[in-house]
């Protein structure tokens, strides 16, 4: 019996053609992945465009971000961007996601403004040495729900460190960040949870609030976290820095 082998021309036309189909089924895996990345531009695009007021360039830019940062998280790296305790956003991931905002604060001036508030829980410290860290973390995961539940979709919210959080809100200028630091404050009030050193029975936080002035390029995080110093001194207050825009801004 003769065994027969393809011939190297034979070879060469399989090779073509396997190669041929792959590239082919590719391009269709490219298409498909084009024209949904296409709608999920236009969709996104429509409602940042709808509910928040932003021209057509600023909010596909927005939405390009947003692709960005979830090829950032995804797969291995993902567990390291968050908050083993509330699931949140870390400081690590803080860090990425301003240069982000910076790049595009920058890019679209005053049509793009970033808010950062800087929250603090007021007494948590007396949460931990009297009720113990159980009950502190307890009280932190409930925080955490409250804050997600306080602003936008796109919005991001970060656990900084202990009782400390950061909120990014994209597209928001001083006065709306001052209206979410309102609400978030009013939402946490909701929250019974009756420990001794805890007037009323009402969980209270301290919010400094910072605008990025791409003119200047300020320290943003700072900027919130001196403000956030001026609201512990009295607590259950919202203090805002002080915005030093040039005279051509």
């Amino acid at each position: 019996m003769v065994v027969r082998t393809p011939s190297n021309r034979a070879r060469r036309r399989v090779s073509t053609r396997t190669l041929a189909r792959e590239s082919s089924e590719r391009s269709d895996i490219a298409r498909i992945s084009s024209r949904a990345r296409a709608r999920y531009l236009q969709v996104r695009g429509d409602e940042f465009k709808k509910r928040k007021g932003l021209p057509p360039e600023v909010a596909e830019d927005v939405v390009n971000i947003l692709l960005e940062q979830k090829r950032l998280i995804r797969g291995a790296k993902a567990q390291s961007f968050r908050d083993a305790l509330t699931g949140l956003y870390n400081r690590r991931f803080l860090r990425e996601a301003m240069k982000r905002e910076k790049r595009l604060a920058t890019t679209h001036g005053r049509k793009y403004p970033v808010t950062v508030l800087m929250i603090d829980l007021d007494r948590f410290k007396a949460v931990n040495d009297k009720l113990g860290h159980q009950v502190g973390d307890k009280l932190l995961k409930q925080v955490a729900r409250v804050l997600k539940g306080s602003v936008r979709d796109h919005d991001e919210v970060v656990r900084y460190g202990g009782e400390e959080f950061v909120v990014i809100l994209r597209g928001a200028n001083m006065k709306a960040g001052n209206a979410v630091a309102r609400r978030i404050r009013r939402n946490l009030r909701s929250l019974e949870f009756k420990h001794p050193a805890n007037p009323g029975n009402r969980v209270t936080a301290s919010i400094g609030c910072d605008r990025y002035n791409p003119r200047t390029d300020n320290d943003v995080i700072k900027g919130a976290d001196k403000a956030l110093l001026e609201a512990k001194k009295t607590r259950d207050t919202i203090r805002g820095a002080k915005f030093n825009r040039p005279k051509e801004y």
